[in-house]
Protein backbone atom coordinates (compact mmCIF):
# COMPACT_ATOMS: atom_id res chain seq x y z
CA UNK A 1 0.00 0.00 0.00
CA UNK A 2 2.92 2.15 0.70
CA UNK A 3 4.47 1.76 -2.52
CA UNK A 4 7.66 -0.07 -0.60
CA UNK A 5 8.98 -4.20 -1.94
CA UNK A 6 6.99 -6.61 -0.13
CA UNK A 7 8.37 -6.83 3.35
CA UNK A 8 7.79 -10.41 4.49
CA UNK A 9 7.66 -13.68 2.30
CA UNK A 10 5.32 -16.06 2.35
CA UNK A 11 6.98 -18.70 3.65
CA UNK A 12 8.66 -16.28 6.85
CA UNK A 13 5.08 -15.40 7.37
CA UNK A 14 4.17 -19.14 7.60
CA UNK A 15 7.15 -19.61 10.03
CA UNK A 16 6.26 -16.77 12.29
CA UNK A 17 2.57 -18.44 12.79
CA UNK A 18 3.50 -22.06 12.95
CA UNK A 19 6.70 -21.93 14.53
CA UNK A 20 7.36 -18.54 16.47
CA UNK A 21 4.12 -17.94 17.58
CA UNK A 22 3.29 -20.91 18.95
CA UNK A 23 6.10 -21.39 22.30
CA UNK A 24 5.07 -17.84 23.69
CA UNK A 25 1.44 -18.46 23.14
CA UNK A 26 1.40 -21.96 24.61
CA UNK A 27 3.64 -20.53 27.71
CA UNK A 28 1.09 -17.62 28.66
CA UNK A 29 -2.04 -20.06 28.94
CA UNK A 30 0.25 -21.52 31.30
CA UNK A 31 0.83 -18.39 33.29
CA UNK A 32 0.14 -18.26 37.03
CA UNK A 33 -2.99 -16.08 38.14
CA UNK A 34 -2.49 -13.03 39.49
CA UNK A 35 -2.78 -13.06 43.32
CA UNK A 36 -5.19 -10.18 43.06
CA UNK A 37 -7.27 -11.97 41.40
CA UNK A 38 -9.94 -13.05 43.98
CA UNK A 39 -10.06 -9.10 45.30
CA UNK A 40 -11.53 -8.91 42.13
CA UNK A 41 -15.17 -8.16 41.84
CA UNK A 42 -17.05 -11.30 39.82
CA UNK A 43 -17.61 -10.12 36.46
CA UNK A 44 -21.66 -9.54 35.03
CA UNK A 45 -22.78 -12.01 33.30
CA UNK A 46 -23.64 -9.40 30.15
CA UNK A 47 -20.58 -8.17 30.04
CA UNK A 48 -18.86 -9.04 26.89
CA UNK A 49 -15.42 -10.92 26.36
CA UNK A 50 -14.26 -8.27 23.92
CA UNK A 51 -15.74 -4.57 25.21
CA UNK A 52 -14.41 -1.77 23.97
CA UNK A 53 -11.99 -0.81 26.15
CA UNK A 54 -10.29 -4.79 25.48
CA UNK A 55 -10.60 -3.53 21.90
CA UNK A 56 -8.69 -0.18 21.86
CA UNK A 57 -6.36 -2.04 24.22
CA UNK A 58 -5.91 -4.38 21.41
CA UNK A 59 -5.78 -1.76 19.04
CA UNK A 60 -3.54 0.07 19.78
CA UNK A 61 -1.19 -1.80 21.17
CA UNK A 62 -1.18 -3.46 17.54
CA UNK A 63 -0.42 -0.73 15.63
CA UNK A 64 2.41 -0.18 18.01
CA UNK A 65 4.17 -3.56 17.29
CA UNK A 66 3.33 -3.01 13.56
CA UNK A 67 5.12 0.47 13.48
CA UNK A 68 8.06 -0.60 14.96
CA UNK A 69 8.22 -3.37 12.62
CA UNK A 70 7.68 -1.55 9.88
CA UNK A 71 10.45 1.01 11.34
CA UNK A 72 13.00 -1.58 11.37
CA UNK A 73 11.77 -2.48 7.39
CA UNK A 74 12.13 1.79 6.73
CA UNK A 75 15.33 1.57 8.03
CA UNK A 76 16.43 -1.70 6.68
CA UNK A 77 15.42 -0.28 3.07
CA UNK A 78 17.46 2.92 3.67
CA UNK A 79 20.64 0.90 4.53
CA UNK A 80 20.66 -1.91 2.00
CA UNK A 81 17.74 -1.25 -0.14
CA UNK A 82 14.91 -3.70 -1.40
CA UNK A 83 15.68 -7.43 -0.60
CA UNK A 84 16.30 -10.60 1.16
CA UNK A 85 18.35 -8.34 3.48
CA UNK A 86 15.52 -5.95 4.18
CA UNK A 87 13.31 -8.46 4.90
CA UNK A 88 15.26 -10.59 7.01
CA UNK A 89 15.61 -7.51 8.87
CA UNK A 90 11.24 -7.30 8.84
CA UNK A 91 10.71 -10.73 9.84
CA UNK A 92 13.29 -10.20 12.96
CA UNK A 93 11.87 -7.11 14.26
CA UNK A 94 8.46 -8.31 13.90
CA UNK A 95 9.69 -11.74 15.82
CA UNK A 96 10.98 -9.41 18.44
CA UNK A 97 8.22 -7.40 19.16
CA UNK A 98 6.01 -10.37 19.54
CA UNK A 99 8.40 -11.66 22.29
CA UNK A 100 9.01 -8.21 23.49
CA UNK A 101 4.75 -8.27 23.43
CA UNK A 102 5.01 -11.60 25.05
CA UNK A 103 5.81 -10.58 28.71
CA UNK A 104 3.56 -7.71 28.47
CA UNK A 105 0.61 -9.89 27.57
CA UNK A 106 1.25 -11.71 31.13
CA UNK A 107 -1.10 -8.93 32.68
CA UNK A 108 -3.07 -5.88 31.56
CA UNK A 109 -2.46 -3.93 34.80
CA UNK A 110 1.09 -5.24 36.77
CA UNK A 111 4.39 -4.61 35.37
CA UNK A 112 5.58 -7.13 33.26
CA UNK A 113 8.65 -7.35 35.39
CA UNK A 114 6.22 -7.99 38.23
CA UNK A 115 7.35 -11.75 39.41
CA UNK A 116 9.14 -11.89 36.17
CA UNK A 117 10.39 -15.76 36.78
CA UNK A 118 7.07 -17.00 38.18
CA UNK A 119 6.54 -18.85 34.80
CA UNK A 120 9.61 -20.55 33.65
CA UNK A 121 7.19 -21.90 30.51
CA UNK A 122 8.15 -18.19 29.35
CA UNK A 123 11.53 -18.26 29.20
CA UNK A 124 11.75 -21.64 27.62
CA UNK A 125 9.74 -20.65 25.14
CA UNK A 126 11.72 -17.22 24.31
CA UNK A 127 14.61 -19.49 24.62
CA UNK A 128 13.37 -21.90 21.52
CA UNK A 129 12.01 -19.33 19.87
CA UNK A 130 15.34 -16.97 19.67
CA UNK A 131 16.95 -20.37 19.02
CA UNK A 132 15.25 -20.99 15.95
CA UNK A 133 14.92 -17.65 14.80
CA UNK A 134 19.06 -18.43 14.90
CA UNK A 135 18.81 -21.64 12.95
CA UNK A 136 16.52 -19.57 10.12
CA UNK A 137 19.63 -17.59 9.18
CA UNK A 138 22.98 -19.33 10.33
CA UNK A 139 21.76 -22.81 8.84
CA UNK A 140 22.12 -22.99 5.59
CA UNK A 141 19.50 -24.80 4.29
CA UNK A 142 16.65 -23.40 6.11
CA UNK A 143 18.12 -19.75 5.35
CA UNK A 144 17.47 -20.87 1.81
CA UNK A 145 13.73 -22.32 2.38
CA UNK A 146 12.72 -18.67 4.28
CA UNK A 147 15.09 -16.25 2.24
CA UNK A 148 16.76 -15.20 5.16
CA UNK A 149 20.17 -13.70 5.00
CA UNK A 150 22.90 -13.02 8.16
CA UNK A 151 22.35 -9.71 9.96
CA UNK A 152 25.18 -7.68 11.00
CA UNK A 153 25.91 -6.57 14.52
CA UNK A 154 24.02 -3.06 13.59
CA UNK A 155 21.15 -5.12 12.29
CA UNK A 156 21.09 -7.36 15.82
CA UNK A 157 21.31 -4.17 17.87
CA UNK A 158 18.21 -2.21 15.97
CA UNK A 159 16.33 -5.88 16.02
CA UNK A 160 16.68 -6.20 19.77
CA UNK A 161 15.97 -2.51 20.13
CA UNK A 162 12.48 -3.16 18.86
CA UNK A 163 11.49 -6.14 21.22
CA UNK A 164 12.61 -3.72 24.23
CA UNK A 165 11.04 -0.46 23.22
CA UNK A 166 7.39 -2.41 23.20
CA UNK A 167 8.06 -3.38 26.39
CA UNK A 168 8.58 0.21 27.72
CA UNK A 169 6.28 1.68 25.66
CA UNK A 170 3.22 -0.97 27.29
CA UNK A 171 5.27 -0.40 30.90
CA UNK A 172 4.79 3.41 30.60
CA UNK A 173 1.32 2.68 29.60
CA UNK A 174 0.51 0.34 32.28
CA UNK A 175 2.53 2.58 35.10
CA UNK A 176 -0.23 5.33 33.74
CA UNK A 177 -3.17 3.27 34.41
CA UNK A 178 -1.88 2.43 37.66
CA UNK A 179 -1.15 6.06 38.65
CA UNK A 180 -4.65 7.26 37.65
CA UNK A 181 -6.43 4.02 39.42
CA UNK A 182 -4.72 4.57 42.45
CA UNK A 183 -4.81 8.51 42.32
CA UNK A 184 -8.64 8.98 41.69
CA UNK A 185 -9.68 5.89 43.17
CA UNK A 186 -7.41 4.97 46.19
CA UNK A 187 -9.85 2.28 47.13
CA UNK A 188 -10.50 0.09 44.03
CA UNK A 189 -8.68 -2.69 42.47
CA UNK A 190 -8.15 -2.91 38.67
CA UNK A 191 -11.25 -4.55 36.86
CA UNK A 192 -8.95 -6.43 34.96
CA UNK A 193 -5.71 -8.34 35.19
Amino acid sequence: AAGWSLPLLPLQILWMNLVTDVFPALALALEPASPEIMKQPPRSSRSTLLSGPFLVLIGWQAALLGALALGAYVWALQMYGPGSHARTIALFALVAVQLGHTFNCRSRSRSAFDGLFSNPFIWIATFVVVLLQLLAVYFSPLAAVLGTVRPSLIDWIVICCCGLLVVAFVELAKFVFRWKLHTFQPHKTPVFD
